[in-house]
């Protein structure tokens, strides 16, 4: 998912974690999110957008629809 805003490109995607992890997390596919000014050298900027639980409306956080 990308996004530029003032000279940077700011690359989101959904970090999907092996299935051991999915079976013991509260959720899935946290947002992480890569930087880059120029397409060649890219900053790892970590999780962006975080995932909630089973009570909340963001357990399962992606793209797309059903």
């Amino acid at each position: 998912m990308p996004y530029y805003i003032e000279g940077t490109f700011h690359l989101f995607f959904l970090h999907d974690a092996p299935d051991r992890v999915k079976q013991s997390s509260p959720g899935q596919h946290p947002i992480h999110q890569f930087t880059t000014s120029n397409l060649l050298h890219y900053n790892y900027e970590g999780e962006t957008i975080a995932y909630g639980n089973v009570a909340t409306q963001d357990q399962l956080v992606g793209t797309g629809s059903w």
